[in-house]
């Protein structure tokens, strides 16, 4: 649901559910119409050349419980050039880890089945503190006192879902240009 109304937004539309007890429920989904096609003059003229913007690709690990988030991640991801793992929960992002696997930025939910993306955070940074900046925690979940806590005393990045694509890429973007150049990234 969370991987939907974040679609939705994203094409400045709107969802609103209606039910009655006994009934069910309806969800509304409102999308905006295109009132107008471009004009003829926008059409014929030549786009205007934009000078490319900075990108540096990397190698990329998200760790989510919801399949459909992990999709979307390694979609969007993998289309801005990076290399990208998913695991469905944190101890295989362990093992992947302690196995020797790295990673130039981590994703992690914060609420997972077993280990939590805190405990997760805090596994990754006992082997490598270097990666305290470089993870991202997203969350569906109504933030509790103590995690909101948590995350806003140790300075930590999250993004509530559904949370805005644009904004996560331009994060990712911004932590890829601030990484030194490795072999194992893209």
């Amino acid at each position: 649901m969370s991987l939907s109304r974040s679609i939705i937004l994203e094409h400045n539309g709107s969802m609103r559910v209606e039910s009655e007890f006994g009934r069910g429920a309806n969800f509304i989904i409102e999308l905006p119409i295109i009132e107008s096609l471009p004009s003829e003059a926008a059409v014929l003229m030549p786009p205007v050349q934009k000078k490319p913007a900075e990108t540096k690709h990397g190698k990329i690990l998200v760790v989510d419980d919801e399949p459909g988030v992990r999709i979307l991640l390694e979609r969007v991801f993998i289309q801005m050039g990076h290399q990208v793992d998913t695991v469905a929960d944190a101890e295989t992002a362990v093992n992947k880890l302690d196995a020797g696997s790295t990673y130039d930025i981590i994703l992690t939910d914060v609420r997972m089945p077993g280990m939590s993306g805190i405990e997760l955070h805090t596994h990754i940074l006992e082997k490598s503190p270097a990666m305290k900046n470089k993870i991202i925690f997203i969350t569906g979940d109504v933030m509790g006192a103590d995690i909101k806590e948590f995350l806003v005393k140790n300075n930590l990045t999250y993004f509530a879902k559904p949370f805005d694509i644009e904004a996560l890429k331009a994060k990712i973007n911004r932590l890829m240009l601030s990484l030194p150049l490795s072999n194992d990234s893209a």
